[in-house]
Formats: C-alpha cells, sequence, structure tokens
C-alpha cells in the first residue's frame, strides 16, 4: 500500500526538476506531521507563540484609578528598598568577607565605605592615610601592603580604580571589592 504524499511521479528530470520536487515533498510531509499525525504538536505551537507574545508585550490597564495609584505606589517601593552598596574583602588566599547591606548617602566615597565597613560589630580594622585625593589605604586587618610584593587594590562594579579611594564616588547598588593582590 503507498501512500500518497510519497507518491513522485516516473518521469526523467533534471538535477534542478528533483530539487523542487525534494522540497515540495519535504514540506508536504511536514505539513502532514504536523496537522494530521500530531494535531497537538500544532496546537502546541499556537499556545507557545500566544505565551510567548504575552510576556513580550507590556502590561495594559483598562481602569484609570489604577493608573493613578502608580505613581504613589512606586514611591512606596522607592522608600521601602534600602539604599545600599556591598564591600567584599579578598584576602588573596580563598577567604573573603562581604558586607551586603552598608547604607549608602549622597556623595558617599569608597574611602566612606569602607570606614563604615571598619565600624561594623564584625568589621575589619583598617589603616589608611590622607584625605581626599591623597588618601591611601595601608592595611586591611593583619595584611599590609607590600611594595614589592601584593598590595591592597580596589575595584567599583567590576572595574578597576582610577583614582584615589577618598575622591572615587559610588552610587546606590554598586559592588566595591579590596583584593590583597600584585598590582595589575
Amino acid at each position: 500500500m503507498r501512500s500518497n504524499w510519497l507518491e513522485v511521479p516516473r518521469t526523467r528530470k533534471t538535477t534542478a526538476n528533483r530539487l523542487v520536487d525534494a522540497r515540495q515533498i519535504e514540506d508536504h510531509i511536514l505539513e502532514d506531521l504536523a496537522v494530521k499525525k500530531f494535531p497537538s504538536a500544532n496546537a502546541l505551537g499556537l499556545v507557545t507563540v500566544a505565551l510567548v507574545w504575552a510576556t513580550l508585550l507590556p502590561p495594559t490597564s483598562s481602569a484609570a484609578a489604577p493608573q493613578a495609584n502608580a505613581p504613589k505606589q512606586s514611591a512606596e517601593k522607592k522608600s521601602a528598598q534600602k539604599k545600599t552598596v556591598q564591600l567584599i574583602i579578598d584576602y588573596g588566599d580563598g577567604v573573603r568577607k562581604h558586607f551586603h547591606q552598608l547604607k549608602w548617602r549622597e556623595k558617599m566615597t569608597v574611602q566612606d565605605v569602607t570606614v563604615a565597613a571598619s565600624k561594623h560589630a564584625r568589621g575589619i580594622k583598617i589603616k589608611q592615610r590622607g584625605k581626599k585625593a591623597t588618601a591611601f589605604l595601608s592595611q586591611i586587618d593583619d595584611l599590609a601592603n607590600n611594595p614589592r610584593g601584593r598590595s591592597w587594590v580596589y575595584r567599583v562594579n567590576g572595574k578597576l580604580a582610577d583614582r584615589s579611594f577618598g575622591v572615587y564616588a559610588v552610587q546606590s547598588g554598586d559592588i566595591i571589592t579590596w583584593s590583597f593582590q600584585s598590582y595589575p
């Protein structure tokens, strides 16, 4: 018993004609499988497309009242979210100390964040000298800078700092990492 969708006329064909016939047969097979043999696959495809489309569209609101409350709700969310920065101390020997929620304030610098961590109940001990543009961190806990070896180097959001930690301003959500390493 022959299937009607595999039937190919037995005539002499050129390579180009055979290619067209093969594509037509392939399209016919795929269509037949999707619609006749596996109707649920076709429905599943439509449902998947609808779900993807629905998730990509922005939410709409039909009532005006929820839109009027939107600024109030966003203000409440902002006040509920604490403005914080993170500080990570990487001792260079596999040990790290994390401060996940140090309070952030306007015009805060990396030096301010580091001092805040030193004032924490389970904080760090630091040695520093200078102020503002000349501020220099020389030691965290028992690891001091070594001019011919490793020193304390800081990064903000993974980017190597290019100025004194006394003038590098941080923003809410920033991650500051002090690493005891050879200077890169």
